[in-house]
């Protein structure tokens, strides 16, 4: 039977299965088939699907307005941009810039001062922070423009993930004054309403910036350690508590969305908890517990020494499918690479006793240069792949970032050379408006969904918007 002869809400069904090449793939086919593939209601619910891929990507953005070239373009962004990184890596060639855009009118205050950005997966929005506001930009627009401000003084950006129903959720360390303890706020934004909610904790238990711990989210629960307790708010209810932990040197800690559970590591233990409250008012003066976890694991030790830099340690990837895979990143002193280390792990459950299992080892970049001093810089997940992105040290500023992926982070170190990591140097513009060697580059953050890189200059005033694939 031909596809033609199905219904055609059978048609849109098998749609809704396969990747947004495969769509446009389709339609070109017949007539009756462009016809279908080229429905509005095919590419919303197409952009839909690959939004909520991602834990982190606000699903409420509006996708209803857009026409039908840029719901395209979006659908196809991650598939496109995977294709021209390993064409230019398998042309040993460097990937530079399609178009360079800039938002220059930050604020009209001469006192402001830009602390970080955040560019949120999808590529759509963009968070900047500074000492006087938290501002929201939407950065997909031809024109980038303002979607909501808060004034605060944000000291630094820790957290971005999406509540129940979908809303960006922000969390940011605030100062009220310069000898102020720092504040907790965390945000909740309703893209289409741009309706909000506060959460506020006062954190005098961090030494901030001298000795900042770990920390993650977990749905409505804000969870740190500090010394040797596990601290719990649950910023809905207001409520507190801690635990007593054992004390070891703990790596990394982080989150899993199904089920709800908070990861953390040592160098030689996994622990993994499901966060809750103790049945007792937090104002009552009862004796801090041990905390006992739901499962306790072994760690493999990774490449240990003395002369050793541990960077990122354990980088947890929160998604569907590669949500328990994990890399611990080490490198000697004086090395200029990085050997990484991927581990998997197992929870117990009634039939299975769990375990952590090492996949692979390597060594990037694969062509080490003694004139580099590799930065590693951040770790992103888009199209199924897990991305590592660094730049050099030595260049000041820099006119590279360098990003590495492979196809399947499940690959066994003997096949690497069935699925090699593809490693590609993102260029960078090479006139920018207040560009001096004075002035180095702060922060920088790519998204593999979009092909996009956003940028900003320390203590400057723009932040620079590239887009590697034509907008």
């Amino acid at each position: 039977m031909k596809i033609t002869a199905l219904p055609v809400d059978i048609i849109l069904l098998i749609t809704e299965q396969v990747d947004a090449l495969d769509i446009i793939s389709l339609g070109k086919t017949c007539r009756t088939l462009h016809n279908i593939c080229s429905q509005h209601v095919v590419w919303t619910s197409t952009v839909r699907r690959i939004r909520n891929e991602d834990v982190t990507f606000p699903s409420l953005l509006p996708d209803h307005g857009l026409d039908l070239a840029r719901l395209q373009r979006e659908a196809t962004a991650p598939a496109r941009f995977i294709a021209l990184l390993k064409k230019t890596y398998n042309a040993n060639e460097s990937l530079s810039p399609q178009s360079v855009r800039y938002i220059t009118s930050l604020s009209l205050d001469p006192n402001e001062e830009l602390k970080t950005i955040r560019l949120l997966p999808g590529g759509h929005l963009l968070l900047t922070a500074s000492n006087t506001a938290l501002r929201i930009w939407d950065v997909d627009a031809q024109v980038p423009f303002l979607v909501h401000m808060w004034s605060l003084n944000v000291v630094d950006i820790l957290m971005i993930s999406r509540t129940r129903d979908g809303d960006l959720r922000v969390a940011v360390i605030v100062r009220d004054s310069v000898d102020s303890h720092p504040q907790l706020r965390i945000l909740d934004f309703n893209y289409p309403s741009c309706g909000f909610k506060v959460y506020s904790c006062a954190m005098r238990e961090w030494d901030f910036p001298d000795n900042f711990p770990l920390y993650t989210l977990s749905l409505d629960y804000f969870v740190f350690i500090k010394g040797p307790f596990l601290h719990v708010w649950n910023f809905a209810l207001d409520q507190y508590a801690r635990w007593s932990i054992p004390a070891q040197m703990y790596e990394r800690m982080d989150s899993e969305s199904s089920p709800q559970m908070i990861i953390f590591m040592s160098n030689t233990k996994l622990y993994g908890w499901k966060p809750r409250l103790p049945p007792h008012s937090p104002n009552s003066s009862v004796q801090v517990q041990e905390l006992v976890p739901d499962f306790e694991l072994p760690v493999i030790p990774a490449r240990y020494g003395v002369d050793t830099i541990r960077c990122g340690l354990a980088t947890w990837y929160g998604s569907t499918e590669y949500s328990l895979i994990f890399d611990v990143a080490t490198k000697m002193a004086y090395d200029s690479n990085y050997t990484f280390s991927s581990f998997e792990v197992t929870p117990p459950s009634p039939d299975r006793l769990g375990g952590v299992r090492l996949l692979s080892v390597e060594t990037l970049p694969k062509d080490p240069d003694p004139g580099l001093r590799m930065q590693l810089y951040v770790y992103r997940r888009a199209h199924n792949r897990l991305f590592k992105m660094w730049y050099n040290e030595l260049e000041a500023p820099p006119t590279c970032y360098t990003v590495a992926f492979r196809d399947n982070p499940r690959t066994p170190s003997e096949n690497f050379a069935d699925d090699p990591s593809v490693e590609v140097r993102l260029l960078l513009p090479d006139r920018m408006p207040l560009d001096t060697d004075e002035e180095p580059m702060a922060d920088a953050n790519l998204d593999p969904s979009s092909g996009r890189l956003c940028f900003m200059k320390r203590d400057g005033d723009f932040v620079g918007i590239i887009d590697y694939l034509p907008l």
